[in-house]
């Protein structure tokens, strides 16, 4: 029991499965992360870049 404990320790969380009303409902959704992700891209970037000394 000791053992299946320890596996369950590191199970990790399913991710939430999402509903949607419309096919609209969804594309939104959808474009929102697509931009949410792309600025986090771009600010991860701009931290190497500043890190690194070669600001654009």
């Amino acid at each position: 029991m000791d053992k299946i404990r320890r596996e369950e320790s590191r199970y990790v969380d399913l991710p939430k499965i999402y509903a949607f009303k419309s096919q609209r409902d969804k594309e939104i959704m959808l474009n929102r992360n697509f931009t949410r992700i792309n600025n986090e891209i771009d600010s991860m970037i701009q931290m190497l870049l500043v890190g690194s000394g070669k600001q654009q």
